[in-house]
């Protein structure tokens, strides 16, 4: 699983991301990366979910951008896909990862 900035929460042990593609399932152990980091992490918890239904509270979280809106952190999230965004209305997948060891 790939995330395209160090973001704060991969230093915790365990994070959430959201994920237009979801081909993962619980119990999964997988590499993670960042620009600067790898690790090896489990899926702990997988929930599909529409996108617009995502409180706005785990969206600025999850993207830590406090300061924005619901409408303005799902543009951002859309954002990171450059070829096929997800719209409000789609299905996303919200997974709990654990980290388990470096890579």
């Amino acid at each position: 699983m790939r995330f395209s900035h160090d973001y704060s929460k991969l230093q915790s042990r365990f994070f959430s991301t959201i994920r237009f593609y979801s081909p993962y399932n619980e119990g999964d152990v997988i590499k993670i990366q960042s620009p600067s980091k790898e690790f090896i992490g489990q899926v702990i918890l997988k929930i599909p979910r529409r996108l617009k239904e995502i409180p706005e509270i785990f969206l600025q979280c999850d993207l830590e951008t406090p300061q924005l809106t619901k409408a303005e952190c799902i543009e951002k999230l859309r954002s990171l896909y450059k070829r096929d965004p997800p719209s409000p209305d789609d299905i996303v997948t919200i997974y709990f990862l654990e980290r388990i060891s470096e890579a």
